[in-house]
């Protein structure tokens, strides 16, 4: 039998191969235990093999993929943290999908195009009321008109959209009082009135049509929304689920960072020496030692990244739940991320709150990976 040592030594294909599937782990992990293991495996090699067999290639990404999930032992604070942070990721996650979606969809028409759009299904009417609705923080984007007409044919109109190439769908009659004021004697009065309301679709498009005309007097309501293509709802949660693994792979970094080994504290009478040595104060931080602080600092600002995220992130999931309870008679289309949008949402606040929160909460989030990331390494103890 061959000795270990008469061995050939590693391919160097091999070694570039567990390199790189060591790559799974933190790169703090990496750091302390990458050699030892890269060691090990190397040596337990069969000679002459070039690539890692599919058992150690898929135990060393799986171990990997364990140790960045892993929270700080017997520290529940730690978890009460990444279950937070996973909402937080999850909300925005979610909001990322919705924004993709929509971006999948097809875009509303200009303003000239939504007023000829109009006037096919109103013809003589002038608009009293139109406009673009962007600013909700519940719905995507949609036209909005409300036209004046002294006659109106609710079937004229379905088949003009026939004609343009829209699929209308069979009116329905919708029964309501109408108030009228005599011109002459000014009295008020209500009337019965029968108006009619279907939808099209053309596109990717629908437009909703409800109107009425009574004694030469009358209205058409016009509304055009994006139709959901079939993306929505799965890049929501998809987005949810990417974003709640990134928010607890965050917090599981973060306590890495905090938990780094340190160098051995030196005695009282070491202190003595040193700090008469080097002229310092015995209270003061000697390189290489985690400053005291540094904890509750990174707690501080975490606390306040969490405060700051709270009401943008309800509302987007308030939003995504609009997602995943749709409506069987939608006017309009709901999307996660109108949550951030500048628009009245809460019955306090201006209507930037939501947007503004937001982008301090990220702020904070940077600031404090800032602070983990340049806290000094440890260095060996100075042997006095």
């Amino acid at each position: 039998m061959d000795r270990i040592d008469d061995w050939p030594p590693p391919a160097p294909e091999l070694e570039r191969a567990y390199r790189r599937l060591l790559l799974a782990y933190p790169g703090s992990y990496r750091r302390r235990h990458g050699t030892e293991i890269l060691t090990l495996l190397l040596e337990m090699a069969e000679p002459g093999r070039r690539r890692p067999p599919a058992a150690d290639a898929w135990h060393l990404i799986g171990s990997g993929i364990r140790q960045r999930f892993r929270l700080p032992a017997a520290r529940p604070l730690a978890w009460v943290v990444a279950l937070l942070a996973a909402l937080i990721g999850g909300g925005f996650g979610a909001a990322a999908g919705s924004w993709a979606a929509q971006q999948s969809l097809t875009a509303l028409p200009d303003r000239a195009g939504w007023q000829q759009l109009a006037q096919l299904v109103a013809p003589g009417g002038s608009e009293y009321f139109t406009g673009l609705h962007d600013d909700s923080t519940y719905f995507a984007p949609s036209y909005v008109s409300g036209i004046p007409v002294t006659v109106w044919d609710g079937e004229r109109a379905r088949h003009e959209l026939a004609a343009a190439g829209w699929a209308v769908e069979t009116a329905q009659p919708v029964t309501g009082l109408v108030g009228f004021t005599d011109p002459i004697t000014g009295a008020d009065s209500r009337v019965r009135v029968t108006a009619y309301r279907f939808s099209a679709e053309r596109g990717g498009l629908v437009l909703r049509t409800q109107g009425w005309a009574y004694n030469r007097r009358g209205s058409v309501n016009l509304m055009l929304w994006q139709q959901d293509n079939g993306t929505l709802l799965p890049l929501s949660l998809a987005g949810a689920v990417t974003g709640m693994i990134a928010g607890w792979l965050l917090t599981a970094s973060g306590f890495r960072r905090l938990r780094r080994p340190r160098a051995p504290r030196p005695s009282l009478a070491e202190r003595v020496i040193i700090a008469a040595a080097l002229d310092r104060p015995l209270t003061q931080t000697t390189p290489g030692h985690r400053a005291p602080q540094l904890p509750l600092v990174a707690g501080t600002l975490t606390c306040l990244t969490v405060a700051a995220f709270a009401l943008p992130v309800s509302a987007l999931y308030g939003n995504l739940t609009g997602v995943l309870i749709r409506d069987d008679d939608p006017v309009t289309l709901v999307t996660v991320h109108s949550a951030l949008s500048i628009g009245a949402r809460w019955p306090f606040g201006p209507p930037w709150l939501n947007a503004a929160l937001t982008a301090t909460g990220l702020a904070l989030t940077l600031i404090t990976f800032l602070t983990l990331r340049h806290r000094p390494e440890p260095v060996p103890a100075t042997t006095i």
